[in-house]
């Protein structure tokens, strides 16, 4: 009785992980025997290491792969661009505040922005972030400091300067702007609210030149507005 006792079979699934590689019940390795799985990974990527389910006491094709691009949030990731639909909303999110994200560089913390590209690297991608106060035009910022975006600059001062019932519009208008503090627009200055024309403009029946008028277009002088 002893004798036909020890030729049972064991199920695989209680006999996975005792050590021993039972390749009767199918099992090709063992997760309590490296030696069974640690070169697993040898045709794939031998910098890995293999690793053997522990249920099933198969090798683990997916330890072989690298992980950005897998489709999991892995550890190190912030984001996996590599299946649709995504399957985790945290890798995937649609969009990310940049507030939320560490920066990649020395720069300080973000304090705007929205970033929704996933790197290769499996990082949000940081060129929508920006800092404010960095004199560094960046991501959706128009202005930082004493650096500016002519055309947004001269879009706002348009708009503040001129009436929207004006008929005769220039071409262009100065006036006492200041970049807003999120720097994603400017705001008029409270102590510089005058409004003129640049000089060689055309002069305008309502705002004055910036400079001195001169035969019908602002140029330097000692006069203006």
């Amino acid at each position: 009785m002893l004798a036909s006792a020890c030729t049972l079979e064991l199920d695989p699934e209680i006999s996975c992980g005792d050590g021993y590689v039972d390749r009767t019940a199918g099992e090709v390795c063992d997760p309590q025997s490296p030696a069974s799985f640690e070169n697993a990974c040898q045709d794939i990527d031998p910098s890995r290491t293999g690793v053997c389910d522990p249920t099933t006491c198969r090798i683990d094709i997916h330890a072989c792969l690298p992980s950005c691009g897998n489709g999991e949030l892995d550890p190190g990731e912030e984001c996996d661009p590599g299946s649709e639909p995504p399957s985790s909303p945290d890798a995937f999110g649609s969009q990310r505040s940049c507030t939320t994200l560490t920066p990649d560089d020395a720069g300080g913390a973000y304090v705007g922005g929205e970033t929704n590209r996933c790197r290769s690297d499996c990082m949000w991608d940081r060129s929508p972030c920006h800092r404010c106060g960095d004199d560094r035009i960046q991501g959706e910022e128009v202005c930082d400091g004493n650096l500016d975006s002519v055309e947004q600059f001269d879009a706002f001062c348009l708009s503040n300067c001129v009436p929207p019932e004006e008929d005769e519009r220039p071409e262009a208008v100065r006036c006492g702007a200041r970049c807003a503090s999120d720097c994603l627009g400017y705001e008029i200055d409270p102590d510089d609210r005058r409004c003129c024309i640049p000089t060689n403009d055309a002069s305008h029946s309502v705002i004055p030149c910036c400079a001195f008028e001169e035969n019908g277009v602002c140029v330097t002088g000692l006069g203006g507005g």
